[in-house]
Parts: structure tokens; sequence; C-alpha cells
């Protein structure tokens, strides 16, 4: 009980001490007013809030604005309650929000607008984007200009900004107005393959130039063609696949770079693949010549956008003849001399592929080599035995046999 009543009697005694410091604050709130009755100043210009006070020890001004929150102090040769802004602050245009304080009490509060420079800036900043469209009539690319003044503020809305377009056909201009700091613009693309060049300027401040492509849309359905010295399997010569210019749905060339597949399923149901880009929309793949007769069919497409006609190609046997012998002990195997289609020797590693089967007729051992000089020599496995097994030979699409079964 005692200590509780120790406790009320410390509580009255602290109100009672803080009382007159609380009326001393009002005081000084009803001899504090603003001199400068000025609410709106123009960046870059000196900023001064004067009070109806001489100076008074633990006064200060604290100002915030779209910079932050400073604190400032009275100038020590006024003898006045003057407080000067610093020139950063009177640069940015906006609402600044003041408090005085005494002792951290709040005293007084106002606020002042400051506007932009009518002195323009040089640079006005613009931004375009996206800087690739496509020709289709409905992309569009989009402009925002931001006019401002020399200190970098936005001027006020209704701003009159002057756009420049220059495309392939023509040169227009257009006039915007600026509201809540910017104006914008909506450029849509044409239906054919451009360049834009596009500027702004507001007075005499001015933007850069800035470029955006106008592309071809997707590709439409096309033709390939095949394009070969001859038409023999030899498994040398190329054979060259090449598109008819691809166009998009507007007649545009489609990109130069475009990935054109080409598809190739031969009669044995392997496939080939090869790849070309387009060069003023023509593509071009290659492949090599097989090794042996064969039927392919191809196709080429552009990636989930458009397909080609079927072509069907047709590889002739490359060698008409050659010869094959085996030593007296049945361990070596002589090929050639390998003659092509017209009597020559097949050209230097033309693959020859050699196969050993046994009694029912099963492939037991397979060799693979290439001819040098249009012949072979090739060393067989012990196990070899012509009048137990059957070897078949195997060079351009022509085949030789040697062994059991032979005549």
């Amino acid at each position: 009980m005692k200590r509780f009543s120790l406790l009320l009697v410390v509580y009255a005694c602290l109100l009672g001490c803080s009382e007159p410091s609380l009326k001393k604050v009002v005081e000084l709130d009803g001899g504090l007013s603003l001199v400068s009755k000025q609410l709106e100043f123009t960046s870059g210009t000196p900023i001064q809030l004067s009070f109806e006070e001489e100076k008074r020890k633990n006064l200060l001004l604290v100002v915030q604005n779209g910079w932050g929150t400073t604190v400032l102090y009275p100038d020590m040769d006024s003898k006045q309650m003057v407080f000067t802004l610093p020139n950063f602050m009177t640069k940015k245009a906006g609402w600044v929000d003041w408090q005085l304080k005494y002792l951290e009490n709040e005293v007084s509060t106002g606020a002042f607008l400051i506007t932009p420079n009518p002195v323009k800036g040089k640079d006005m900043e613009v931004y375009v984007g996206p800087t690739d469209i496509f020709a289709d009539g409905k992309d569009h690319t989009m402009m925002v200009a931001l006019p401002q003044d020399k200190y970098g503020n936005p001027m006020p809305d209704g701003s009159q900004v002057i756009t420049t377009l220059k495309t392939k056909g023509r040169f227009s201009t257009d006039t915007l107005r600026s509201e809540n700091m910017y104006a914008f613009k909506y450029i849509t693309a044409g239906k054919s393959k451009d360049t834009y060049f596009i500027g702004a300027h507001y007075g005499d401040q001015a933007s850069k130039e800035f470029t955006v492509g106008v592309l071809p849309t997707h590709a439409t359905d096309f033709s390939i063609e095949v394009n070969r010295v001859h038409s023999f399997a030899d498994g040398n010569q190329i054979v060259s696949f090449t598109t008819t210019p691809i166009k998009d749905g507007n007649s545009n060339i489609v990109a130069d770079g475009t990935l054109v597949n080409f598809l190739v399923k031969d009669d044995s149901d392997n496939y080939l693949k090869t790849i070309g880009q387009t060069i003023n929309g023509v593509a071009t793949g290659k492949l090599l010549h097989p090794e042996k007769p064969s039927h392919w069919i191809v196709k080429a497409n552009v990636s989930g956008s458009a397909n080609s006609n079927i072509l069907e190609v047709n590889f002739e046997e490359a060698v008409s003849d050659f010869s094959i012998q085996l030593s007296k002990d049945g361990q070596q195997l002589s090929i050639g001399p390998i003659q092509g289609y017209m009597q020559q020797l097949v050209p230097d590693g033309s693959l020859i592929t050699v196969e050993i089967q046994n009694q029912e007729g099963t492939t037991i051992h397979e060799i693979e080599t290439t001819s040098r000089k249009g012949r072979a020599l090739l060393d067989l496995p012990d196990f070899f035995d012509e009048k137990l097994h059957n070897m078949l030979v195997a060079v351009g699409g022509t085949t030789k046999q040697i062994g059991k079964e032979s005549k």
C-alpha cells in the first residue's frame, strides 16, 4: 500500500512539472508568423522563409519534398528567423511541406509550390518501344515523350509536343499535349516491310532519332527443288535443295536468317535432316549422295509456320562392276579394281562392307573399309572357312558373293 501511494505522488509531481513546458510552447506559437506570403516559386530561384521572431535557440525548420527530408537552421547573418532552402531543393518542382519545430515540438506548419522553370532543357526524354514490330497492319509501337525544364522537371500539363514519323512512303507530323507529365502516341505498323524513323521536339528541346523495324510476319507455304550434278549413289557428290522465295501473308520477303528445315526419309525408313538459312527469302540445304541406290522423300518447313511441297528423288547404282579374290590361305580378301558408272575408278574413301554368314544365312561378322585408288585389301578373321561360310561384299549398291553358296 505504501509503494502504491509513493507511485501516485511521483506521477502527480511529473504532471505538475510538465505543464509549464507545454504552456511555453503554446505561447511561442502565437508569436511566430510567416512574414513571406508567397506560396509559389519558380524552380531554380532562391527560396527563403521568414518568421516574425528574433533568432531563438533550438528552433529549426524541417522541409520535405520529392528529394526527401532536410533539417534547416536559421541563417547566421540574419536578425530575423530566416531559413534558406539549399539549391538542390529549389530546383525540384512540386509541393514542399515545412514544419517549424522548437525542442522537437511542432510550432507551425505550411506548404508551398515550386513550378517548372520556363527555360526548357536541351534534351527531351523520349522512349520508344518495342523497336521491332510486325507488318500485319495491327502491331504497334509506342512513343512516350516527357518535356522538361532545364532542371529536369516535367513541364505543365498541356505542353505541346510535336512528333515526326518518316516511313518508306511518307513523312508526317503530329501534335500532342502532355497530361500527367508526359505525352504519348501509338504508331501502328503498315503491311509492308519498312523502317520507321521517329523523333519529337518541344520548342527548341529535341529528342534523339529512334528507329523501329517493321518486320515480315509468319512465313507462308513455299516450294522446293532439287539440284545435283548426277543421280548416282556415289556417296561423294552433294545434292542441294533450294526453296522458292519465302514470303509472309502480305508478300513481304521473310527476314534474312529464317531457319528452314529440310527433312529426308529414305526407302529404309531412315531419316536425314539439314538446315538452311534464308538470304533474300531463299534457303538451301545440302546433303551427300547416299552410298547405295536409294529413294528419298524430301519435305521442308519453317517451324510452326509454313511447309513445302514433297519431292521424290531417286539415286542409281554408282558402281558398275568390281572383282573379289581370296588369298590361297583364305585369310585375305582382295577387292578391285572397282569401276564406277563411267568405267572410272571410284573415288578414294568409297565405303566397302563385308558380311560373313553362317550356314543358316545369319550374319556373324561384319567388316567395313574404304577404297584407295579403286582397290581394298582386307584381313579376314581366323574362323572364316570358304567351305562353311558365305561372304557378301557390297560397294555402291553392287553386291558380290564368295563362299559356300557362290558358284
